[in-house]
């Protein structure tokens, strides 16, 4: 067969032998053995065709029939060169033992180190031997050295009886090691790479062990150990046991490498048409390059241009080629795997393009919903404004009305009416008017003039303002006079003082209010105090919503919760950071720092 091969491809020189045998029909070490020795110097590999963890009847397939107690050899001569290497990722501990009785026939082992085989085999792992199963067999797997090297004799069961069943030959008198796996998946990533090195393999075909498969389930990292081999371009079989050279073994990886630079088309003296021609059976041009113009390029005079393109097979390997001129009319051609570059730009290329689509239909979503809440925010405060101050005309009407009403014969119940109905009006024409500033101020249309104000002459007129008010409820108003001008808007700022005072007097049972003024560096710090059961913290927010008073129903005559609300849109038009603190049983204390 090797002649004929030699014959039919001599420009062929890499070959190998693939062998698949009967994984039940126990004959494994002895056909390898016998094949090795026929076939020389070609490297073998192959596995036990098995049946999942049933053990029961294991087939082959040869010409379209199912054959039991068979195998078939191939015998491959492909046009590019191969490797045959193994991965073994155990490592041999320093514990041993013997076989003393033994069924090689049957690879059975009966007893170990005198004792019964399973009994003892559980004995030196610390456990039961009902808690013995295939995921422990995987996981401490035995080893036998042979030229120097450890290979594995790996249990397949635990028969009823108490003897452990293996995959592999057996016999009485072995020394067996136990041995620890490494990690699986890191260890297979890093063989795999090292391959790689020179470049890239077009394919790798692997048997590998069943038993590697119940390591890697059992330490839940099957699907990393499937991503690593579809990384690396891996496809083959799980087997009960794994041909490799001359011996039958079993939890290793048997496995074959298509590398990807054909190394026979490439000998001396070989002409360049039939490296093209080998090429282009497996490889397209993309990037505008064509087989006439690379053949147009090789064919011309000196001082060609140097040429860079790329080249595909199918939806897979894509090479990265670059052709250089030489001196006396020669020329270099230099090839180099991109496919996992090209495959990485182009996920990135279509995440991008996925995330530029989302950002922008979110940002044209929030620009609407921008939109929309802006035209109606600029809807209400319109019609706020409209309303209050189409409501202020008829209320100021109604003010006068009463006013003119002075009839010295009206009785005194008759007068306290009157006297309620003009106080409620006055109630009613301050909260439109509160309405009407806080819809100026949160339209952008509230105009300020930062200036210097003088801080004594504004206090001054807040205490003359307040002071009888307070002395009506019975309190104490203290207002330090501050004569440090600070830069504000005048009228806005008289009326954050003004809401704020009127809404500690309003608020205050018993007690006093202190306004007064500190610096701190260059700021004047304006502070109002005011004593009382304090605020929970819960509560220091809510205050400055509109309509939000504590522990009192809303009343025109006591207001309607509007005047800290202003304060807060006031302070944040004017740029004056706007602090509070409160401690419960003593009292709040509300500060507004300011430039002098």
């Amino acid at each position: 067969m090797r002649a004929a091969f030699e014959r039919a491809r001599p420009d062929w020189e890499h070959e190998f032998a693939f062998l698949m045998v009967d994984g039940l029909s126990l004959r494994e070490d002895e056909l390898t053995a016998t094949l090795a020795n026929g076939l020389g110097p070609v490297p073998l590999f192959g596995g036990s065709a098995g049946d999942g963890l049933r053990f029961g009847q294991t087939f082959v397939l040869h010409a379209w029939k199912i054959l039991s107690n068979a195998a078939v050899l191939l015998m491959l001569r492909p046009p590019c060169r191969v490797k045959v290497f193994s991965l073994d990722h155990l490592i041999p501990t320093t514990r041993r033992m013997v076989v003393t009785e033994a069924d090689p026939a049957r690879r059975i082992v009966r007893q170990i180190n005198a004792e019964p085989a399973a009994r003892e085999y559980a004995r030196l792992l610390g456990k039961d031997p009902a808690q013995l199963t295939t995921f422990t067999f995987a996981a401490h797997p035995l080893v036998v050295q042979v030229g120097g090297r450890h290979h594995v004799r790996a249990i397949q069961r635990v028969a009823d009886n108490g003897d452990l069943v293996f995959f592999s030959a057996i016999g009485e008198g072995l020394v067996l090691t136990l041995a620890e796996p490494q990690d699986l998946t890191a260890h297979l990533d890093a063989a795999l790479h090292a391959l790689s090195a020179n470049g890239k393999p077009m394919a790798i075909l692997a048997c590998d062990c069943i038993l590697r498969r119940m390591e890697a389930l059992e330490a839940q990292m099957d699907g990393a150990v499937s991503d690593v081999l579809r990384a690396h371009r891996v496809t083959g079989f799980y087997t009960y046991g794994e041909q490799w050279n001359s011996m039958h073994v079993a939890q290793l990886g048997a496995l074959l490498a298509l590398l990807a630079l054909p190394v026979a088309r490439l000998r001396l003296g070989t002409g360049f048409a039939q490296i093209a021609q080998s090429l282009l059976a497996d490889f397209s041009f993309v990037g505008g390059m064509t087989p006439q113009g690379l053949t147009t390029w090789v064919d011309g005079k000196q001082g060609r241009p140097a040429l860079s393109f790329e080249m595909r097979r199918g939806r897979g390997v894509i090479l990265a080629v670059f052709a250089q001129e030489m001196s006396e009319s020669g020329f270099v051609i230099s090839f180099g795997d991109v496919t996992a570059e090209r495959a990485a730009i182009d996920a990135l290329s279509r995440a991008n393009e996925t995330l530029e689509a989302r950002v922008l239909a979110r940002t044209l979503e929030l620009q609407d919903a921008l939109a929309t809440a802006e035209r109606a925010n600029a809807s209400r405060s319109r019609f706020v404004a409209a309303a209050s101050h189409d409501l202020l005309k008829p209320l100021s009407a109604a003010k006068l009305f009463i006013a003119a009403i002075d009839d010295p014969a009206m009785t005194a119940t008759a007068c306290s009416a009157l006297d309620k109905a003009q106080a409620a009006l006055l109630s009613v024409e301050s909260i439109l008017d509160a309405l009407l500033n806080i819809s100026k101020l949160e339209s952008g249309k509230a105009a300020v003039t930062p200036e210097p104000v003088r801080m004594d002459l504004l206090l001054g007129q807040l205490r003359n303002e307040f002071a009888a008010i307070g002395a009506a409820k019975g309190l104490g108003l203290m207002v330090r006079i501050c004569k440090t001008a600070v830069i504000s808007d005048a009228a806005y700022l008289h009326r954050i003082l003004q809401n704020l005072i009127g809404n500690a007097i309003r608020n205050t049972a018993t007690g006093r209010v202190l306004v007064g003024a500190r610096r701190r560096g260059g700021r004047l710090q304006v502070e109002v105090w005011v004593t009382g059961p304090g605020l929970p913290e819960a509560e220091q927010e809510n205050i400055f919503k509109e309509f939000h008073r504590l522990d009192a129903p809303a009343s025109v005559s006591e207001g309607m919760g509007l005047g800290l609300a202003i304060v807060e849109r006031a302070c944040a038009l004017l740029g004056h950071p706007l602090g509070l603190s409160s401690r419960m049983g003593r009292g709040t204390n509300c500060r507004l720092p300011r430039r002098t």
